[in-house]
């Protein structure tokens, strides 16, 4: 089998409302737009109701609200009638534990470390608190557990097929051995109505009594046989009619009445006999023993370094790549794994038996979600393609930032915020904050670790606890990347050590004060350094941690609080400077090009903060810092009487005020009018709370401020409603509308001429002034897109007109449809340029240029940036004359170029000037003819 490569993909998000059938009716827009590869988010059988599918219950079914095993065939054909490929998103770290319907975890919840699926999941049985000690903590409950029990949140039932403990929609299973209990308890009741089923009970009761729980074979295959049998006998005997109705008459008096406490006892006795902790829900923020997907309690992290687990989870995977159904995957979190590098090479031993590849190249097209840092490289030992295109994200969108206007837009955000914090600061605080509330648990568990493995060493014997907490705190906060990478066998690169040394380097230098004994012995551990101590356990860990507390501090909470100019408040970036030099996006182009050609490149994702368009026209803020400043002041005076007072202070806070004057001029469709504000307000609303409820300043998902949330959601209406108040927004709107998407243009042409391999996000082929998530998943009108696509071919073939005519016409997000569908097709159709070289080329500073260059075969990609400043504001497009006489500078380039875009036909001689390359459309993709 040969490796399909890709040449563009184009992402859908899958859910019960848009199945697999859905994803078949749209392969052949997808085929004609010109993208390859359908792109898919998670398949595989998941929470019901779940609208992202990475809550994956069963990793042996496909999912049945998308359309099961039918549904995905008829995909599958689809896709192959119109020559697209599929992509499926993959997790390997975790698994959905908020619901029925997981046949492991709801194993372990019945038989805990005697389950076969015991060593599945990453839970600590040896956890500090006694009353965790071999037992799973189940943090469900809405209040403590005495309150919940008390209140009658709890009861016990029967379904038909089992005893089962209801709680908050779940139904969680007995432990086997605690069933007398209740079976003694129900004959009684039933002894003189019931003799029979009484009998019957106490029968079985005696076959539970005689269990004997055991974690190893084959002691454990006796006890579970016998706990099946024990479980069958109950089930026929509760079988026959009128049985079952006596049985839950009789349980009845188990539950307990409201009012009387001790009438509880006995539901309490039966509950403690799991070998699970039902909980509330906040216990898990200091106390949960099983790793989790960041802070989500219902996505419980699996094992897949084990050998038996990878098979169970990755059989179904590699039977749709054997058959073909599967031709490329995206892996989900691949630094919340424990081994990355080893899980990868495992990855793609499996792969190649599946497609039968034995030679030294990829099996499959393969592909990482990671979240590289601005100075980090991918590690050359992933045996990957490339990531999910974060990285793109953050130089594509920076490289139309002036940095000129960062003092500026600097000055007016202290003024009116009156935060004066670097980001820098805000991040070191918000990670402080996550490891002392979110990720609690996380980070005690690793200090008790810690303390445990100090007591090995008589160097360390005598470092405390607190100490040692206080370290791993600072230390993991100081951690300028989302993980290192040493492997369990103490490899590392210098990458890994430089970054662990200048983490515990930093920390120390923050504390001053702080004794260099807890961190020198932590450091010894990470790089595992120290003969006296086997800290391979903890070092893994420990990277797998460091993960989430970098995205939960740095994406949603510093990127709330630090509102200065959020278009760079995006996923990879961490906006300590704003912009990005034209050096820095040509020499990462240049990287790819030679080291991950088959990476991703993005424009958005399901995971971004805002869409493309909101970023491209925020970014024209940079241009006219002086004129915005003018703007939100007179703005802010204009809904003085909107703002309220909570507490002694303003609400919504200036902070949050600010973001919602940059995330109102993002959404504002191009070419709004006062009339369109209202359609805006439920979006804005769902916004402006999850940012300051992530921000945990004013408010938080776990203790919401209702008062500041009420005053909050009336200023957002009061103003929306008040369109005459936002006039100063509105003609800063129409001023820059041109510019923003001229910025958008750009983007588009750079993502689709780079080196990597384009990935459309479903809807962003025409204007996607989208807001983070849910926002950005909402429905796709993919009628109204076929029709413009009809629209568009019906145009015919005169590009300069047509592209001219879109243009005149930008607001309604055609001319973006047009050059999505003429470089998607150009990709495909020059597949073997867009394989060859990168060479970045001198366009000045207001332009970004490069060649790609294959044999004698050559494109040259020239886009504008700072329109506003090449137009000086005086036109609405940077075209012909406005570029006086700058100039792309291209030696090696000569011979006749047609514009791809526009038909037009450029003789170049080792240049051009940029009045006849961007004579007619704002961007350039020239062909050599």
């Amino acid at each position: 089998m040969t490796m399909r490569v890709p040449r563009s993909t184009y992402r859908i998000q899958l859910n019960k409302d848009f199945g697999f059938r859905d994803a078949a009716r749209i392969a052949g827009y997808v085929a004609r737009l010109g993208a390859t590869e359908l792109y898919l988010s998670p398949i595989l059988k998941a929470a019901p109701g779940s609208t992202h599918g990475y809550d994956v219950l069963d990793h042996e079914t496909l999912n049945p609200e998308l359309g099961g095993e039918t549904g995905f065939a008829e995909l599958v054909a689809a896709a192959r009638s119109h020559g697209l490929g599929i992509t499926v998103d993959f997790v390997p770290n975790h698994m959905g534990v908020g619901c029925d319907g997981n046949p492991y975890w709801d194993d372990i919840l019945k038989h805990g470390r005697a389950s076969r699926f015991a060593e599945y999941f990453d839970i600590d049985w040896r956890y500090p608190k006694e009353t965790l000690a071999g037992k799973l903590l189940v943090p469900v409950l809405p209040e403590q557990y005495g309150i919940s029990l008390e209140r009658g949140d709890i009861t016990l039932a029967w379904d038909g097929a089992a005893l089962k403990i209801h709680v908050g929609g779940r139904k969680l299973p007995l432990r086997p051995s605690s069933l007398p209990t209740v079976l003694d308890r129900c004959a009684r009741f039933l002894v003189q109505a019931q003799p029979k089923i009484a009998e019957g009970l106490r029968r079985i009761a005696g076959l539970c009594e005689s269990l004997v729980e055991s974690c190893k074979d084959p002691d454990r295959a006796a006890y579970l046989a016998s706990a099946e049998a024990a479980e069958s006998g109950l089930a026929e005997l509760l079988g026959g009619e009128g049985a079952a109705s006596a049985f839950s008459r009789a349980l009845e008096h188990l539950n307990g009445v409201h009012g009387d406490a001790t009438s509880f006892d006995a539901l309490d006795e039966l509950l403690r006999m799991q070998v699970y902790r039902l909980s509330s829900w906040r216990l898990a923020l200091e106390c949960i023993n099983y790793r989790r997907f960041f802070n989500v309690n219902e996505l419980a992290a699996i094992r897949v370094e084990l050998a038996e687990v990878f098979e169970s989870a990755h059989a179904k995977l590699l039977r749709l790549v054997a058959d073909g159904s599967i031709t490329a995957v995206r892996l989900d979190h691949i630094d919340g794994l424990y081994d990355p590098i080893g899980y990868l090479v495992q990855l793609d031993t499996a792969l190649r038996r599946a497609t039968g590849k034995r030679d030294t190249t990829a099996p499959l097209h393969l592909t990482v979600e990671k979240i590289l840092a601005p100075e980090e490289r991918l590690p050359k030992a992933f045996v990957a393609h490339g990531t999910t295109g974060y990285e793109f994200i953050r130089v594509a969108n920076g490289i139309f930032v002036d940095r000129r206007a960062e003092q500026n837009l600097t000055s007016l955000y202290r003024r009116f915020t009156g935060d004066h914090l670097s980001f820098t600061a805000h991040l070191l605080q918000a990670k402080r904050d996550i490891l002392g509330s979110l990720l609690a648990s996380d980070a005690t568990k690793l200090s008790h670790e810690l303390e445990r493995l100090a007591e090995h060493d008589r160097k360390s014997r005598d470092l405390t606890w607190r100490s040692l907490h206080d370290a791993l705190v600072e230390v993991m906060a100081a951690f300028a990347a989302y993980r290192s990478y040493v492997r369990p066998n103490a490899e590392r690169t210098r990458d890994d050590e430089a970054m662990i040394n200048r983490a515990v380097a930093d920390a120390l230098r923050r504390n001053p004060t702080a004794a260099r004994g807890p961190y020198q012995f932590l450091r010894s551990l990470l790089l595992q350094t120290n003969e006296a101590v086997d800290g391979a356990a903890f070092a893994m860990r420990f990277q797998q941690t460091t993960g989430p507390v970098t995205a939960k501090s740095l994406e949603d909470t510093a990127f709330y609080r630090y509102t200065r100019f959020i278009a760079e408040n995006e996923v990879g970036s961490q906006p300590e400077r704003i912009g990005v030099d034209v050096e820095e996006f040509h020499a990462q182009n240049a990287a790819r090009a030679t080291t991950a050609p088959l990476s991703l490149v993005a424009g958005s994702t399901h995971d971004t903060k805002r869409g493309e368009e909101v970023r491209a026209r925020l970014a024209v803020i940079s241009e006219l810092p002086n004129t915005w400043r003018r703007v939100v002041l007179e703005l802010a005076r204009n809904v003085a009487s909107f703002r309220a007072n909570v507490a002694g202070e303003d609400a919504p806070s200036r902070c949050d005020e600010y973001l919602f004057y940059q995330t109102l001029l993002g959404a504002m469709p191009f070419g709004a009018a006062a009339a369109q504000f209202p359609a805006l307000e439920d979006r804005l609303q769902g916004y402006m709370l999850k940012a300051c409820r992530e921000a945990k300043t004013n408010t938080s998902w776990l203790n919401p401020n209702e008062d500041y949330e009420r005053a909050l959601a009336d200023f957002v209406s009061g103003v929306l409603g008040s369109p005459t108040l936002l006039a100063p927004l509105l003609r800063f709107s129409a001023r820059i509308d041109s510019y923003g998407a001229c910025n958008a243009l750009s983007q588009v042409a750079l993502k689709m001429c780079s080196p990597g391999v384009p990935d459309t996000y479903q809807g962003s082929e025409t204007w996607h002034q989208v807001l983070v998530d849910p926002d950005n998943r909402r429905p796709v009108d993919y009628v109204d897109l076929c029709s413009r696509l009809d629209q568009l071919e019906e145009l015919g073939t005169e590009r300069l007109e047509i592209a001219k005519s879109l243009l005149e016409r930008f607001e309604d997000g055609s001319v973006k449809l047009f050059l999505v569908r003429e470089l998607l097709r150009l990709r495909t159709e020059q597949s073997n340029l867009f394989a060859g070289a990168y060479v970045p080329l001198d366009a000045g500073p207001n332009s970004i240029a490069f060649a790609r260059v294959q044999s004698d075969e050559a494109l040259l990609c020239v886009v504008p940036r700072f329109s506003f400043r090449v137009t000086r504001g005086r036109a609405r497009w940077p075209l012909g004359d406005s570029w006086g006489s700058q100039a792309v500078d291209a030696p090696e380039l000569n011979g006749s170029f047609q514009n791809v875009l526009t038909g037009e036909s450029l003789a170049i001689r080792g240049g051009a000037r940029l009045s006849d390359v961007l004579r007619h459309f704002p961007v350039a993709v020239l062909l050599r003819e």
